[in-house]
């Protein structure tokens, strides 16, 4: 007989502190000072293979969190000024990626206008393989 683990203890969200870094430590060093405002880019792009930790990293950011993929529209969060918008690359694929790039301009604008630099945008796209 066998014995099985019974996992009684639910899942950590994710985090800056339960995120692996493995060979992304400079990435993760990077977004941590970004999100601390050490620099004045009004944007961070996260970009690698699905499975690098690019949507834990999204998701930890505390920003409102935003699955392109799922919800090309951006429909979810279309009033947020701390967006964190993963699998932009994916708006290419559907019908409603035309009113999700709009979303997503308007979204850069208002962030623009409001000129607080809090507000800043995320966005995380997967790496493509190149033919």
């Amino acid at each position: 007989m066998r014995q099985l683990i019974l996992d009684l203890l639910p899942d950590s969200p994710p985090s800056l502190d339960n995120f692996v870094a493995g060979g992304n430590a400079e990435t993760v060093a990077a977004l941590t000072g970004w999100l601390a405002g050490e620099t004045a880019d009004p944007s961070f792009c996260l970009y690698g293979e699905s499975g690098c930790g690019r949507s834990h990293l999204l998701l930890a950011s505390g920003f409102d969190y935003v699955d392109a993929g799922r919800d090309p529209a951006l429909r979810a969060h279309a009033d947020s000024l701390q967006l964190a918008v993963d699998n932009v690359d994916q708006l290419d694929d559907f019908a409603a990626s035309r009113a999700g790039l709009q979303t997503l301009q308007l979204l850069f604008d208002a962030a623009d206008a409001a000129g607080v630099p809090a507000e800043r945008r995320l966005a995380g796209l997967q790496e493509q393989e190149v033919a």
